[in-house]
């Protein structure tokens, strides 16, 4: 979830989040459901700093600032998922599937999450490329150059 937190503090969401009493949640109906209804955890709710004891149900070392319903609610995503197939809906957790595809459904031009021989991946789609995005420790100054010369004698 950072990493789609990261492209747009989940603005593509926008449409599907909703507040739901001490949640937000992504709303899954076009999937046949309510997959994603425990999502994130409002900091009005006690599971958001785990004071009702027990099982933590949170991820404690990373808030969410969400915009919602025209507010900003702080929030921190659940730990609660399951892999069911969709369609199952005896579980009352959030389903891994539901949100792999809602993260291909909004942020297909970004990421791309598939499965492969038995495998997850999830691939980040770079549109253009910049010098300025590499890291600081190379000397950018050298790889114009290399660019330059590359373009310069082969095309």
């Amino acid at each position: 979830m950072d990493c789609v937190y990261r492209i747009d503090n989940f603005e593509r969401f926008s449409k599907v989040l909703k507040n739901n009493d001490k949640n937000v949640k992504i709303i899954t109906d076009d999937l046949g459901g309510n997959y994603l209804r425990y999502m994130f955890a409002k900091s009005t709710s006690d599971l958001y700093e785990n004071t009702s004891g027990g099982k933590k149900r949170v991820f404690l070392d990373k808030d969410y600032e969400i915009n919602v319903d025209g507010m900003t609610e702080k929030c921190r995503l659940s730990t609660e998922w399951v892999s069911s197939e969709l369609g199952d809906g005896t579980a009352s957790a959030n389903y891994l599937q539901a949100l792999m595809k809602t993260i291909n459904t909004y942020y297909s031009d970004v990421l791309k999450i598939y499965e492969e021989f038995g495998r997850w991946y999830l691939e980040y789609l770079k549109q253009d490329f910049k010098l300025s995005d590499l890291p600081s420790v190379l000397n950018q100054d050298l790889l114009r150059d290399i660019f330059n010369h590359f373009w310069q004698n082969h095309l």
